[in-house]
């Protein structure tokens, strides 16, 4: 009995100091993860955001003066490739999480087949999108960038569409934007564009010039 009693009470030490809090977490840092969709670099406040973009975010500029910050990343434009990019450690293209639907390695899917796009035509220094939406830079009164999921135009389009556009210039050559329909051949999983840095392309077959004038 009590050799029982002593190696009861050497267990029960053994686990006090085992489940202890700082038998584990000394020297170790704590970590939160936060991810969210459509949650832009320079939303917040620590990275020139927050209240200069109308929403200050001072609980999480607290946390960044607290502890690290990063200013580079390796990420896709859309949610579904980013977190699957996160869980396995591996480029999504990788794992068919390229695009927002799974894509099997055998190519099913869209690529290769023709498709009918509705976005927004960019044309500028060493590049020409097709992209979801047109942004504010923030480095000159309406002037616009694209924004989103981004598609390379392969070829460019028809110089009568190029010039019923609207143009903009800030100290480099003018740029080109507008709300284009586009329909052609969708290609995926390749290196696309000025030094290969898209990862989707559409080779034009028919573009029109759609009704839509830039924000006020």
């Amino acid at each position: 009995m009590k050799m029982k009693s002593l190696t009861t009470l050497a267990l029960a030490g053994l686990l006090t100091v085992l489940l202890a809090p700082s038998a584990w977490a000394q020297d170790k840092p704590n970590i939160v993860l936060i991810n969210m969709d459509n949650f832009g670099y320079g939303e917040l406040g620590v990275y020139g955001g927050g209240i200069t973009r109308g929403a200050p975010t001072p609980r999480i500029d607290k946390l960044a003066s607290e502890g690290a910050t990063f200013t580079r990343m390796f990420a896709e434009n859309i949610c579904t490739p980013t977190r699957a990019a996160f869980v396995t450690g591996r480029l999504a293209v990788r794992t068919g999480m390229e695009v927002t639907k799974v894509t099997p390695p055998e190519g099913m899917g869209l690529n290769g087949k023709e498709v009918t796009i509705e976005g927004f035509f960019f044309l500028g220094f060493e590049i020409m999108v097709l992209s979801e939406e047109l942004i504010n830079s923030g480095y000159a009164e309406g002037h616009l960038i694209p924004g989103e999921r981004m598609l390379w135009i392969e070829g460019g389009i028809p110089t009568s569409i190029h010039d019923e556009l609207y143009e903009q210039q800030m100290m480099g050559p003018s740029e080109r934007y507008g709300k284009v329909l586009v329909r052609g051949v969708f290609q995926h999983g390749g290196e696309y564009g000025h030094l290969g840095a898209y990862q989707y392309q559409i080779s034009p077959s028919e573009i029109q010039l759609l009704s839509w004038s830039p924000p006020q």
